[in-house]
């Protein structure tokens, strides 16, 4: 047994080496964004990477948590009824314009301490990364992978998920770095990600799996 589940992982990697690949980047780009950073300590970005007493700036951050989810969910139903209609990969290259701006908007946010710019780049990211990444890479990777592809691709994505969000507070507590410097860090794989979606994502709008695979 212990041969034959061997046996089925290379034989995955042989035929489907290309698109996992292709799964793999695109895994790595989701937690690269920030995204389990944003969802997870969004309390720490609105306040710089510092605390506050301010009752006021507490309930302001209290209602862009409450919005993040509200952002989320209304950029997932947009992006599941453009999906069809645009393509994969043109809202992939949508939703990576949509996201490296929203970075911008929270990195002079941050920078500047401007809670408002932080909290529009947070509620814009939430929005973005529901309308794209978040609705289209399911359904992609089911697209160009069998069932194991997926589930191999499920595990690298917790995986890393588990990584940045066990790292970040300590990179933001290095002098050098800091909370802008992280926030930077992701603009730069928001950035990247234009280009390996131009390049890289094939179309799998209208498609039948042998077309794909092939």
């Amino acid at each position: 047994q212990k041969n034959q589940k061997t046996m089925g992982f290379k034989k995955f990697w042989q035929q489907y080496k290309t698109q996992a690949k292709v799964a793999i980047l695109l895994c790595i780009l989701y937690f690269m964004f920030g995204v389990d950073v944003i969802n997870a300590y969004s309390t720490i970005l609105l306040n710089g990477g510092g605390s506050s007493s301010d009752p006021i700036k507490i309930h302001e951050i209290r209602v862009t948590n409450t919005l993040i989810g509200v952002c989320r969910m209304t950029g997932a139903i947009v992006g599941g009824s453009l999906l069809d209609k645009l393509g994969r990969r043109r809202l992939y290259l949508i939703g990576s314009c949509c996201l490296s701006c929203a970075i911008v908007c929270m990195y002079i946010g941050i920078s500047h301490d401007v809670i408002t710019f932080i909290q529009i780049g947070i509620w814009s990211f939430s929005f973005s990364i529901g309308m794209s990444y978040g609705v289209i890479n399911p359904v992609y990777l089911a697209e160009i992978l069998p069932p194991m592809g997926v589930s191999l691709m499920l595990f690298v994505n917790s995986i890393g998920s588990v990584i940045i969000l066990f790292v970040f507070p300590l990179i933001i507590n290095v002098p050098s770095i800091g909370m802008s410097g992280c926030v930077l860090c992701f603009l730069v794989f928001a950035i990247l990600s234009l280009p390996f979606v131009y390049y890289k994502i094939k179309e799998t709008k209208a498609l039948t799996m042998d077309e794909i695979y092939n």
